[in-house]
């Protein structure tokens, strides 16, 4: 499906975020396995270890879609990223062996779409309904994004003003939170090619010689990936903070930041 989904540049972000989760019947609701879907919909992912310095690229070769991401990233991160590189994909900036540009329009409009197509515009307004930060946390658990993402997604779409936005990242700064935020986020691997590799083993009949010879990579660097699959967690690491901590109680001492009333939002 992915390698028929295009968009051209009058179509917003927002919108084709909506339009590919109306595609893919995801409603307005939690995405749970974005790597799952988005290989569902044709999009291979798989992780890799880098010294570049990214996150992750996409590319389309032979008219298939894929996408590279950078192993040990916050879970919350692999997710945007995930979802920034669909929208180089869908907006055709990897079309005819394009590699999409790291900064600058096409990069924007790319994460702008990530991050409505993980959290839908209403989900976002819900949010920040009632100015309470800890739903804002509850929310980045349900929705895998981070606090930070939805604070600037709010600031940009006047949801919330300038000085609350600007008041909340210098809150969380002074905490730590900027770097570590509260709330826990679920893993999620880009191991397709490992599935595929035990499948090929373990279904298939056929042996590491021939699957060395398919995917032309070493057999000792595809043990080393299946084994690093096979012990790896499937959630991430655990919650930040304790139970106290989201207690009601000094604010020093407590981890929930106030939004404070202020007259404009």
């Amino acid at each position: 499906m992915a390698d028929e989904i295009r968009f051209d540049d009058d179509t917003t972000p927002a919108v084709a975020a909506t339009k590919v989760r109306e595609l893919l019947g995801l409603g307005t609701g939690p995405i749970y396995n974005l790597v799952a879907v988005l290989a569902d919909a044709g999009i291979s992912s798989v992780e890799l270890e880098t010294s570049l310095g990214i996150d992750g690229a996409a590319g389309v070769v032979n008219g298939h879609p894929f996408m590279f991401v950078a192993l040990d990233r916050p879970a919350d991160r692999v997710r945007l990223t995930c979802a920034h590189e669909v929208g180089h994909i869908v907006f055709g900036d990897c079309d005819d062996g394009r590699v999409p540009s790291e900064e600058g329009p096409t990069e924007d409009r790319a994460f702008d779409f990530g991050s409505h197509l993980i959290l839908p515009h209403e989900r976002l307004v819900e949010a920040f309904r009632g100015r309470s930060f800890l739903k804002l946390v509850k929310t980045k658990e349900e929705f895998g994004i981070s606090v930070s993402a939805m604070i600037y997604r709010a600031r940009e779409a006047g949801e919330i003003s300038e000085t609350l936005a600007a008041r909340l990242w210098k809150d969380m700064a002074r905490r730590g939170w900027r770097r570590d935020e509260p709330g826990n986020v679920r893993w999620e691997r880009a191991d397709e090619l490992e599935s595929h590799i035990e499948v090929l083993l373990h279904e298939s009949g056929w042996d590491w010689e021939q699957i060395e010879h398919a995917a032309g990579i070493p057999r000792e660097q595809l043990q080393i990936r299946l084994d690093r699959a096979m012990r790896r967690s499937g959630f991430g690491g655990p919650p930040t903070g304790s139970e106290e901590d989201y207690l009601e109680g000094d604010e020093e001492r407590s981890g929930v930041i106030p939004f404070r009333s202020q007259p404009d939002r």
